[in-house]
Parts: C-alpha cells; structure tokens; sequence
C-alpha cells in the first residue's frame, strides 16, 4: 500500500448520497418472514423507541407466517423491504433473473436445527444418518442438501413437518426441524426435559439468515432511503441486545398476543447466548455485517451438491458496503491482484464504524482502553496514551462520562479516539458521520481534518456525500455499482487552510465529483 497518500476518501455508488432535510418521513413497509417474536427484536425496537422516526422513517411491520408469502409481496411492490430467509432465496434471485437482492445479514448464524429426544442415541448429525427426519418442503430444497452432502443422508429419511410439535410429542423417536429460539423451550415446557439441538450452523453450514431484500430499482434511485433504514435497524439491534429489551418485548406481546412472556425472554436469551446476531464478522465489522469470503464459501458449498451452476455469479445476490475497507483491513482476501504493505503489525490499522458501537456500561476512558486491555496492555502503563487520545478529540474532560450521557457527536469522537489510541499507520472510516445532524457533522468533519494533520495517520473514509468527500480528501476514489469498481481516481485541487469549504477551487471539486458520479450510476 502507499502510504503517502494521507487522507482518501472513496465515495460509493451502491449507496449514493448522505440524508438531506425532508419534510415528512418516508413511508417504509417492512415484511416479515414470520410472526412477531424476539427474532425481530432490533426492528421492534427500532419501532417502539423512535429510533426509525429520528431517521426520518415511518416504519410499518407486517407480519409473515405459513401462509404468507413476502417474497411475491416484495416483487410487487407491496413490501418495501422483507426479511428474506436464507442466503438461498438471496441467490435464487439471481438463478432466477428476479431483480432484487439483499443488501445485510441480520443472522451471522442460521438458528434453524434439529432436535431429538435425549437418550435415544441422536446425539449428533452424524448418528441421524437413514433415521426419519421431518422437515419442511422449504428446507428440502435449501439446507438439508447440506446435510446430504456432508453426512450421507437420503431423502428416504424425509418426513412431512406442518410446523406443529405435536408429532414430536407422540413419537419418542421423532426427529424434526425447528428453531433454536422457540422449539426447544416449548418442548420443556411440556415435557419437563431440554431435547438434543443441533445446529446446523454447528454443522459448518454457511449461509446467513434473517438477510434484508429489496429491489435493485431501489438501491439504485433511493439509497438514501435504503441507508437510512439499515443505519436505523442496526442501532434498534443495539439497543435490544445491550440495552433495555422492554420496549420491543411489549411491542411484539401487541403484535403477536399469544407470545408468551416466557417464550419472549428463552428467545432473547438465545439470540445473545448463541451470537446468533452479534458475532463472527459482525463482531469487527458492526451487526448486518456481510463479506465475500463468507458468501463465495456457502455458494461453494452449494453448487457442490448441484444445486447452483458453479458457473452462476453469486455476486449479483447481494450488494455487499464498504467491502474495501475490509479488504485493506485484512478482514477479507482480494479476488485478484493484491494489497500491500511496507510493513505490517498488530496494531496498523484502526476502524471507525458507522454507528460509534461503544460498550453502554464504561466510561469514555474505559471504552478507548478496551482496543488496548484486548491486546495484554495494562492501565497504568496507557493511561497517558488513552488521555492523550481523548484530548485529541477534544473530550478530555469527559474521561469517566458513559455513553448514555454522550451526545452523538461526543459519542463518535470517542470512537475515533479508541481507533487512534494504538497510534496505527491506517485509519478505516466507514461513513462515520452519516447519521448526525449537519451542525455536529461539518464540526467533526473540520476537527477529524486537524486530527489528520496532527498525526499524518493515512485515512481512507468512505462517504456517499459529496461535499464531504470535497472537502476532507486528499484525493477521491469513485466507485460504480455492482460491481463494485473504482471507476475514478481524482487528487484534490482545494488549498489546506481554514478557508477550504469556501474556497472557489471547493465548489469546482463539488461539481467535478457530481458530473463523475452522474456518469457511472446506472441509467
């Protein structure tokens, strides 16, 4: 990688502007895969607490089940956005030319399973081989293909499911398909005994679940809607999972009455238990988090049992964000060619996500150290480092402030502290200041410029504002959509100084990127 180049900006097409001011909220209609239950939470919780509306969104959630269909609702354009079940349906859009695609995974883990009595030996996936095992018509053409392939499974084995544990209840033998959230603690309940689960996430499948869909058309006219809807959903799954849960858990008992409140809070608790949300890449990379790596694994794991041409280009399923900045994170291998480094260490590059993802129980100070205290560093021997850090951003005053206490702004300086803190030769921003109002963005925007001049720490920034980009880089990357290709390399021609935004060079630059973008959206 070149290092010389300090402060560059990329702007992305897939996702094209930042918010402007609206008059009204946009209507949002959000369908469902299923009834409403604690796997919906962050969107409940998004709805309840006004999290969507303080993203200009008026939000309605309809509900699925059995007999609903959201996927023929979504391609006629009933449905704004649904949840889309599985990676499958996501690539079943592209085998079967349907122009829509999921643009986050909700799921980092598929919670579909099995279950068994105890002491009948089904232990494992393993031991099920030529056993009867009930699953539905849905499953027979998705994951249990998996199963086939990994563990010699026939479809001899296959056995009607009508969502209903009753069959379960009458057969000491039986094995069927159901979900980690629910099942399990219902049968407890009647039984007085937890069955085997088995995961099939356990299993090594894949895929991820509960993926946001819309339609392509969508993305491409209005990705300030399709941004604001995810930014917002992302911080109502936050909330749930790391704040107080009560909110949603009335708003589900509204929607869905014959939620128990027992049943709720089993839910709850395996969501979080089970990292079913918040793990694997959504650990570094924020919740919805998808990447290539993880996409081109579950399509290889499924062209190889046929069901998908190998041939097919899986890509067109997804729009996946911000994918360079995981690739020169190292949080991705390239396709092709190659990212390279003079030298590289622990410690080179810092993160600065979307939301300031801070942890809601510490301090400012607390959560700056954690980056450290992860790598074996103790408190005495950073606190200067941590203090320094904080007085970078202008916060030093507020060391032992919990977020709680933060305004937005102060929240995601003391995000970028924590990146800085470790003093790393790389700076990643993933449209940091996308979701604040425009006082507290041109604020941090000048501040993170001084800040960059201060350190020379090299900054990649990726925003889908224009004057933004204008004004903070050093030169700007434009990036088409699908696929994702820097279709411009533009070094900036604005004097430094504090004159920069008004500078006649500045509007020039605005105008220049405005005529680039025009050219690589498509028609």
């Amino acid at each position: 990688m070149n290092m010389k180049v300090r402060f560059a900006t990329a702007l992305a097409a897939c996702l094209l502007l930042a918010p402007q001011a609206r008059a009204a909220a946009d209507k949002v209609t959000f369908g469902l895969d299923w009834v409403a239950e604690p796997e919906y939470g962050g969107y409940y919780q998004a709805l309840a607490t006004g999290i969507y509306k303080k993203y200009g969104l008026d939000v309605s959630i309809v509900e699925g089940g059995p007999q609903v269909n959201n996927a023929e609702l979504l391609v006629a354009g009933r449905l704004t956005f649904d949840i889309t079940s599985n990676s499958f349906l996501a690539l079943n859009f592209v085998q079967e030319n349907i122009p829509y695609e999921v643009i986050a995974a909700g799921f980092q883990k598929d919670p579909d399973v099995l279950i068994a009595h105890p002491g009948t030996g089904d232990d494992n996936f393993a031991a099920l081989k030529g056993k009867p095992i009930a699953v539905s018509d849905g499953t027979r053409a998705s994951w249990w293909l998996y199963l086939k392939a990994k563990y010699g499974y026939s479809d001899d084995q296959l056995r009607p499911y009508g969502f209903s544990l009753t069959p379960f209840f009458t057969n000491p033998t039986a094995i069927e398909e159901a979900y980690v959230t629910s099942e399990p603690y219902l049968v407890q309940q009647q039984t007085g005994k937890m069955p085997v689960v088995m995961m099939i996430s356990d299993a090594g499948f894949d895929g991820y679940a509960s993926l946001i869909a819309t339609s392509k058309k969508l993305v491409a006219t209005n990705p300030d809607l399709v941004k604001r809807f995810i930014e917002a959903s992302t911080e109502g799954w936050y909330s749930f999972l790391y704040g107080d849960p009560a909110p949603a858990f009335a708003a589900i008992q509204k929607a869905n009455p014959d939620m128990s409140t027992g049943l709720l809070h089993y839910g709850y608790e395996q969501i979080k238990a089970r990292g079913i949300v918040d793990s694997g890449d959504a650990k570094t990379l924020g919740i919805y988090a998808m990447t290539d790596a993880r996409w081109k694994a579950f399509f290889d794991q499924m062209a190889a049992t046929g069901l998908y041409d190998k041939n097919m280009d899986y890509k067109a399923g997804y729009c996946g964000k911000s994918t360079l900045l995981r690739l020169l994170a190292g949080l991705e291998a390239p396709s092709d060619g190659q990212i390279t480094w003079l030298t590289r260490a622990l410690g080179d590059v810092g993160f600065v996500f979307q939301d300031a993802t801070l942890m809601p129980w510490m301090s400012a100070i607390e959560n700056v150290f954690l980056p450290l205290r992860l790598r074996g560093k103790g408190r005495a021997e950073t606190k200067e480092a941590v203090l320094a850090a904080l007085a970078l951003v202008g916060l030093a005053e507020f060391a032992d402030t919990k977020p709680a206490a933060l305004s937005g702004g102060m929240k995601m300086r003391v995000s970028i502290a924590r990146a800085l803190v470790g003093e790393p030769k790389l700076l990643l921003m993933d449209e940091p200041f996308a979701a604040l109002d425009e006082f507290t963005r041109f604020k941090l925007q000048a501040d993170l410029h001084e800040v960059w001049r201060r350190t020379g720490t090299t900054i990649v920034f990726v925003t889908h504002s224009i004057y933004e980009a204008a004004y903070l880089a050093s030169r700007v990357l434009v990036m088409s959509p699908r696929p994702g290709r820097i279709a411009a390399n533009i070094r900036s021609p604005v004097a430094e100084g504090p004159e920069r935004r008004t500078a006649a060079d500045y509007t020039a630059f605005v105008k220049q990127l405005s005529d680039v973008l025009r050219g690589v959206m498509p028609a």
